[in-house]
């Protein structure tokens, strides 16, 4: 896992994962749709490094990404959060490079009151 991975974070917050995985070696692309968190995580970029290019403020549904551009994605505790969960998953599945693995961590979970159901 990692070593030069080109690695897609689906809703990168404020950045904990994003720089955990650079840490690990991973090169990281950021999609988050909430413009204050990818506020605070460009001003963490830019003590720590990552450039600005690689942080998108997008949502999932509708990636800006070619076809099989990435290694892997990680999306956790997001779907729960999305609009169409199954767009989101197709994109996700669409730009990750063919035969690469999902892997899930945690649980992605709605709720009877979530507004996104």
């Amino acid at each position: 896992m990692c070593s030069s991975d080109l690695v897609l974070i689906v809703g990168g917050g404020t950045g904990g994962e994003t720089f955990a995985l650079r840490s690990l070696g991973c090169d990281v692309v950021v999609i988050e749709p909430d413009a204050d968190a990818v506020a605070i995580l460009r001003l963490k970029a830019t003590v720590c490094g990552l450039p600005m290019a690689q942080i998108h403020e997008t949502g999932g549904e509708q990636l800006p990404f070619a076809d099989g551009e990435f290694d892997w994605v990680w999306c956790h505790t997001v779907l729960e959060h999305v609009r169409d969960v199954e767009m989101c998953v197709a994109e996700i599945v669409r730009v990750m490079k063919p035969r690469s693995e999902e892997r899930r961590v945690g649980k992605e979970c709605r709720s009877r009151w979530s507004p996104y159901q």
